[in-house]
């Protein structure tokens, strides 16, 4: 075969991560979410909002969400914004900090939503490719690669996570 024949065998041939980044990217969300602190003085009341936002996944076409806690822990406001940027407020259904996991049920969803395929965390093993798809620093849908380092289990029960992921994948602010 001639190199010109394979390189163009090579262009034709389908991108793993185009591949995976079509398929999850239109279950991923962003989760834009509102805060209020009230600080008070002798003389004056200073009441502050904030806006942040993280990343999210449709688990449920009912409106099921999950998310990192710590993006909704402290929320006044939550909504969620699809691709194509249909938007529906929320609310936390159930949030775990121990394990830094939310779930919350958005009040509508767009027409066909997508639903992650969830995989299986038990079979993951050292060396496999993993990928983040999210909105770090508001960058809508934005895809990261690394691979899975380790696997851990933590002997001690208690406030800490029982079994993690250690991975080299860049999970920038807003990917969580």
């Amino acid at each position: 075969m001639t190199t010109l024949a394979l390189l163009s065998l090579l262009a034709a041939a389908p991108d793993p991560l185009d591949v995976v980044f079509q398929r999850v990217d239109p279950s991923v969300v962003t989760v834009r979410v509102g805060t209020k602190s009230v600080s008070e003085t002798d003389t004056s009341t200073v009441v502050a909002v904030t806006v942040g936002f993280g990343s999210g996944v449709l688990l449920h076409a009912d409106g099921f969400v999950v998310t990192a806690a710590h993006v909704v822990d402290d929320a006044a406001a939550i909504e969620v914004v699809w691709p194509g940027g249909f938007k529906a407020e929320a609310k936390v259904v159930t949030l775990s900090r121990t394990e830094d996991l939310a779930l919350l049920k958005t009040t509508a969803v767009p027409p066909k939503p997508v639903v992650a395929t969830l995989g299986d965390s038990d079979a993951l093993k050292p060396g496999q490719r993993l990928f983040a798809i999210g909105a770090p620093y508001g960058l809508e849908h934005s895809l990261t690669a690394g691979v899975v380092s380790a696997l851990r289990t933590n002997p001690r029960p208690g406030l800490e996570p029982r079994h993690l992921v250690q991975c080299d994948v860049p999970i920038n602010q807003g990917n969580s």
